[in-house]
Order: structure tokens, then C-alpha cells, then sequence
């Protein structure tokens, strides 16, 4: 459950934003481990595994989400180009 929350969260947060937000949710999420680890009754070993696998599956998420908003970014704009290919004198002046 933490692998799939920390990607998603992390994929979410890389095409959203910028890096500096990593760092805080990062911290959170560990105060947050580790309160739910120590209510529950968990080793000590175990609440560190936890927050380990939470913190690189948060930023194999973003990382994850920054490619996926890169190639976004860098894909080309078809609709223009097949506009001209057809011979639509209005598909420059948008």
C-alpha cells in the first residue's frame, strides 16, 4: 500500500510540480509512517523499512511524472500541421 501511495503521489506531484515540493511531502509522509507505525505497535526496524520504501517510491514517482510532462511538453502540435495539409488558410492565425 505504501509502494503504490508513494509512486502515485510522487508521479502526481512530478507533472505537477517542481522539485522543491518533494522535500515536505517526503517529511510528512515519515511523521506520518511513523505515527501510524507507532500506534500500531510496530518494530522500530520495521517503521525505518517503511519509511525508506515510502520516501524512494516517492521519488521514483516523480520522477516518473517529470518524463511523462517532458515528452507531454515536447510532443509536437499535429493539429497545425494537418490543418496546412489539408489547405485551411485560417490554421496559422490561431
Amino acid at each position: 500500500m505504501v509502494t503504490v501511495v508513494g509512486i502515485l503521489g510522487g508521479a502526481l506531484l512530478g507533472a505537477r510540480y517542481r522539485v522543491f515540493c518533494l522535500m515536505p511531502v517526503m517529511i510528512l509522509g515519515i511523521a506520518g509512517v511513523v505515527t501510524l507505525d507507532r500506534i500500531n505497535g510496530e518494530s522500530l526496524g520495521s517503521t525505518a523499512l517503511t519509511a525508506i520504501v515510502l520516501t524512494v517510491t516517492l521519488q521514483i514517482g516523480y520522477l516518473a511524472g517529470v518524463t511523462v510532462r517532458s515528452a507531454l511538453v515536447a510532443a509536437p502540435d499535429t493539429s497545425k500541421i494537418k490543418a496546412k495539409q489539408r489547405g485551411d488558410r485560417f490554421a496559422t492565425t490561431f
